[in-house]
């Protein structure tokens, strides 16, 4: 798929502030399955400084910094890329058995994807319910992937942090966002190492109102880390384009920073989408 995404982000503020530095996560993920043909970061007003790097979570984000006051910030990304990946099931599984869904190598270094803090009961039945019917681990995430495609009814929720699992489920209805939490929360709560991922979908064509899109990773033995879409109810392939992915979903937002200032700020973005096959 051809992908071409023009996405505008616009801080304002009612009095001048001074912005501290911020990440900037918006250049698309060069993957196997994702070439990037062009990409485009215009900022106002001009940084004093910027610098392309790896953050924590090994994602290229831009790092700029400013001098002065300023009333608005904006962000101008766009890109044109193109996805490969036509099957997401184009790699040689390895087993993931109950007890050792890991070698104990690779566990430690997946450790952080992990975790160790104890899940919600909600979230522990869930999984409960999900694994009576999971041979191994592999079936286990594909099942939960369609089980939350039934279960939580979509909602389109423009801002505001994602909701913790428990009230997605009390709730039986979610954001993407909100979705990619609690199946992160349900894999992790077996083991299974599962992370946040942001960027891009086709979507639909007659659809004017775009947004950024939101799904879980989850790392497979021979597969590396591979993503799913419980908001479709698939597996992500040549539909979608990450910029950036992490344990939390904060470490993998578009655009993070402060301001120094008394003044309260107002939030417009705007998401164009054109995909052809």
């Amino acid at each position: 798929m051809y992908f071409q995404v023009s996405h505008v982000t616009t801080y304002r503020y009612s009095r001048p502030v001074r912005l501290g530095p911020h990440w900037l996560r918006l250049r698309p993920r060069c993957d196997g399955g994702t070439e990037l043909l062009r990409h485009e970061l215009d900022i106002e007003p001009m940084p004093a400084g910027r610098s392309d790097v790896l953050d924590a979570d090994g994602n290229l984000a831009t790092r700029v910094w400013f001098l002065g006051e300023t009333e608005k910030f904006t962000v101008r990304s766009r890109f044109e890329a193109r996805t490969r990946l036509i099957d997401p099931y184009d790699y040689l599984a390895e087993a993931m058995p109950w007890g050792a869904l890991y070698a104990p190598a690779l566990a430690r270094r997946l450790a952080p994807w992990i975790g160790a803090a104890a899940a919600p009961r909600g979230v522990l039945e869930l999984a409960a319910q999900v694994r009576a019917g999971a041979a191994d681990g592999l079936e286990f995430v594909h099942r939960l992937n369609a089980d939350l495609h039934r279960r939580i009814d979509r909602e389109i929720r423009d801002s505001g942090r994602a909701h913790r699992p428990e009230e997605t489920l009390r709730r039986g209805r979610g954001a993407c966002r909100d979705l990619a939490v609690l199946f992160a929360a349900v894999c992790r709560s077996q083991g299974i190492a599962s992370r946040f991922a942001s960027g891009y979908q086709q979507g639909r064509a007659d659809t004017s109102t775009r947004y950024m899109h939101a799904w879980p990773e989850v790392y497979l033995p021979g597969g590396g880390w591979r993503g799913f879409d419980p908001t479709h109810g698939l597996a992500v392939a040549d539909r979608h384009v990450a910029v950036a992915a992490a344990a939390d979903p904060e470490d993998a937002a578009p655009i993070e920073g402060s301001y120094q200032g008394d003044s309260p700020s107002s939030l417009r973005a705007e998401v164009r989408i054109h995909v052809e096959d």
